[in-house]
């Protein structure tokens, strides 16, 4: 068996996305697994994004899993950020998180559960824009 999961993209517009990603774990659980492909994706000039920056971040992550990792994809991982419990991220005040694109990678955004116990379940927003220029 494995985890049951699900990603919806609620908007893509060529400078914004927004994705929903839902979990429930069987026990097997998710290791860097790829929730936001930026090779798939096109910028308002129809070109691959620079990067993903990520504008917001709302999530609940059940006790059963301690905590649900994101990061960038390089050739060391980036950590975006690490969510536990019920919370909200927001990053308007001073600008975008970005992906500091330190390592070579493909800048993909990644998700790993950190305890894989059964019937652990997560729910997460994201809110990114996608980055044009340098």
């Amino acid at each position: 068996m494995a985890d049951t999961v699900s990603s919806i993209v609620l908007v893509n517009t060529g400078t914004h996305y927004s994705i929903l990603l839902l979990g429930r774990s069987d026990g097997t659980g998710e290791s860097n697994v790829v929730k936001i492909d930026k090779s798939a994706l096109t910028d308002v000039r129809g070109l691959e994004p620079l990067a993903i920056d990520i504008t917001g971040i709302q999530f609940s992550v059940s006790a059963t899993h301690k905590s649900v990792d994101l990061s960038w994809d390089h050739g060391t991982d980036n950590v975006a950020a690490y969510l536990s419990g019920t919370g909200k991220l927001c990053f308007d005040e001073n600008g975008p998180l970005k992906d500091p694109k330190i390592n070579d990678g493909t800048g993909d955004l990644l998700l790993t559960v950190a305890s894989g116990g059964t019937s652990g379940t997560y729910s997460i927003l994201i809110d990114a824009k996608l980055r044009l220029s340098a």
